[in-house]
């Protein structure tokens, strides 16, 4: 037996053999899914709590001018209280791995870029460690590869120059 399609005709045996490729695809997604149910977790798009934190940490997102100074990657005094509210909050979810990552405008060379994010992100994990987190952290620079706004205003560079917060992995 032949269908026509679109595509041209095919036979019944193609269309047995996508069933087959489909149901096996299924399969395989609900053993997966009883597999992390049965070891007593939720598969990390299913785990609410991570959600939460997840969205929270974003929140947390901060500008690199009220952290450093400019050209600097030592904190500035003004910054110890923003970043304490951040040391509370992950003091309450310890279980989740965090990525500090450092961002850059496109201002300047981007090997510079990098270096400079770098080290902001690697302060940011310094005082977090020294205020008592006891999450496993890490720290990453972007440079000016992750832009969130335009880089041709200063109100966009301003925006790129920040440092964020994600659950590892």
């Amino acid at each position: 037996m032949r269908y026509q399609t679109s595509a041209g005709w095919i036979k019944k045996r193609a269309v047995g053999l996508v069933v087959l490729v489909l149901a096996l695809i299924i399969a395989t997604a609900v053993l997966i899914g009883v597999f992390w149910i049965v070891n007593g977790e939720l598969p990390p798009v299913l785990d609410p709590e991570r959600a939460d934190v997840q969205t929270q940490l974003a929140d947390f997102s901060v500008s690199t001018d009220l952290l450093f100074a400019y050209n600097s990657a030592e904190l500035e005094p003004d910054a110890v209280q923003r970043l304490d509210s951040i040391a509370r909050y992950l003091a309450d979810h310890p279980q989740y791995p965090i990525v500090v990552a450092g961002h850059a405008d496109s201002t300047g060379e981007p090997d510079y870029n990098l270096a400079l994010s770098k080290a902001r992100a690697e302060a940011v994990v310094v005082y977090l460690v020294t205020a008592g987190v006891t999450n496993e952290l890490e720290s990453i620079g972007y440079g000016d590869t992750e832009p969130i706004a335009t880089n041709s205003t200063e109100e966009g560079r301003a925006a790129n120059r920040r440092v964020s917060f994600e659950i590892a992995g």
